[in-house]
């Protein structure tokens, strides 16, 4: 499920290819237009092995990343304070997609939750990837409003 990190991983051939690995895994991808599912069938119809470029590819997004990357499955949800954790967390994502006038349209109302946050840690303790979800709230909101 979200092969493509919720929309975070921009490379469906390096997302893909690698899934290609493993016979028995079936991703299940987020599609919203037919190029996009045409550019998956293209991937599997034309397998090709990941080279040593791909490879550095892929390492170089995992350094970017680091250890807080918000996979969007909102297994953190719901925030008692009414807080859109995962619209915040992918606020990054966004900003390389989105004109500055998409994304405060899109997450305007998810940035303003933060000041919700009491930083209770519950978010935290049902995160299967143990992110610091205060911090990202935080680190989020601040380059929300530099973007804004």
């Amino acid at each position: 499920m979200k092969p493509l990190g919720g929309g975070l991983l921009e490379r469906a051939d390096l997302c893909f290819g690698f899934l290609q690995q493993y016979p028995d895994v079936m991703p299940i991808p987020g599609i919203r237009a037919k190029k996009e599912a045409d550019e998956i069938l293209g991937l599997y119809v034309t397998p090709k092995p990941l080279s040593k470029a791909d490879l550095n590819a892929m390492e170089n997004i995992r350094s970017v990343l680091g250890e807080k990357f918000c996979h969007r499955c909102e297994y953190c949800m719901p925030c008692e304070q009414g807080v859109q954790i995962p619209s915040v967390l992918i606020f990054q994502a966004a900003a390389k997609r989105l004109t500055r006038e998409g994304v405060m349209a899109w997450l305007g109302k998810a940035m303003e939750s933060v000041a919700e946050c009491i930083e209770c840690g519950e978010c935290e303790q049902k995160c299967p990837y143990n992110l610091p979800i205060a911090d990202l709230l935080k680190e989020n909101l601040a380059l929300y409003r530099e973007h804004a």
